[in-house]
């Protein structure tokens, strides 16, 4: 349902952050800007990137196309609900004592 907006929507929020950090660092409050002050507080975003790459490069992790991707939200619930079934095939097959039985209906 959101799934292709929500990537767009978290996509925007970090552009307009890092364009406040830029004003910040152009225009910072109660001083006048200054090289210092710039790269003082606008070094987040290099930062940002720059870790970025070192990340894919020290776990030599790729970057997967969209069209690689699985986007259905619902396969985790998908496979939980596989893994209950075998678990509910796997019990059928087994009778158990009658105290057993109980207990799982009192205690869940």
């Amino acid at each position: 349902m959101l799934t292709p907006y929500a990537q767009y929507f978290s996509l925007v929020i970090v552009l307009f952050i890092f364009g406040c950090e830029f004003y910040l660092a152009c225009f910072p409050f109660g001083e006048k800007g200054s090289a210092k002050s710039f790269f003082s507080t606008y070094l987040a975003a290099p930062l940002f990137v720059f870790d970025y790459f070192v990340y894919k490069w020290w776990f030599k992790t790729k970057i997967v196309q969209p069209k690689d991707m699985d986007f259905s939200p619902a396969i985790v619930f998908d496979e939980e609900d596989r893994a209950r079934e075998e678990r509910v095939e796997a019990e059928k097959g087994e009778k158990k004592p009658w105290l057993k039985r109980m207990q799982y209906v009192v205690f869940g």
